[in-house]
């Protein structure tokens, strides 16, 4: 299962020199695939994912993690292991995330590689937009869903989601993003300086 927004893949491999380093050369899609799917104990996997290539990949300390619920757009689902879960209809954003605590929630258990990152574009439209996307204004169920239309089970899964999300938007955000965030701020607040032959004010 991949979002139609996914562009490449890197692989991040650590040199003798102890640094994490990106690479993108080979045909990585494939690979990375391959090595999810030759891992062993990978039939006892209901869904496995990757990192996303934000510039903070090559700070990982671990090349896979379990049971992190925050796997999306580029995943392979056991369809055995995954059965009796379903993705809800009506949610227009954090819909992965529904899915795969509720599979959490059943025992099912969730693979995050580490090793392999997507590069995915950033779009304002596309997918399901006429259900989905910007005209949800950040709500969970899309407006165009009555709540009539939802079933006991997706209302209860719904209301697992709201609480999660109020708990994950609590976190402090992690310190290397900050940093970055920060590093930028400053870069766009810091004044200009004149050079050599320029005129001052």
């Amino acid at each position: 299962m991949c979002d139609d927004n996914l562009s490449t893949f890197v692989r991040i491999e650590r040199g003798s020199d102890g640094l994490a380093r990106r690479h993108t050369q080979g045909p990585l899609f494939r690979e990375a695939f391959m090595h999810v799917q030759r891992r062993e104990g990978i039939s006892s996997i209901a869904l496995a994912g990757f990192l996303r290539s934000n510039g903070t990949e090559t700070s990982k300390t671990y090349t896979e993690v379990l049971d992190n619920v925050k796997v999306y757009k580029c995943c392979l689902l056991n369809s055995l292991q995954c059965a009796g879960v379903e993705y809800v209809a009506p949610l227009a954003n954090f819909e992965d995330v529904a899915f795969n605590r509720e599979l959490l929630l059943r025992g099912r258990r969730l693979l995050k590689v580490q090793r392999y990152a997507y590069r995915a574009h950033m779009a304002a439209s596309g997918g399901c937009a006429s259900r989905r996307g910007d005209s949800a204004g950040g709500e969970l169920v899309h407006p165009s869903y009555r709540h009539e239309e939802l079933s006991a089970a997706d209302l209860a899964t719904v209301a697992r989601l709201e609480e999660w999300v109020r708990r994950d938007e609590a976190k402090p955000m992690p310190r290397r993003l900050q940093r970055r965030i920060d590093l930028q701020a400053a870069s766009r607040t810091q004044p200009s300086h004149a050079t050599k032959g320029e005129r001052r004010p």
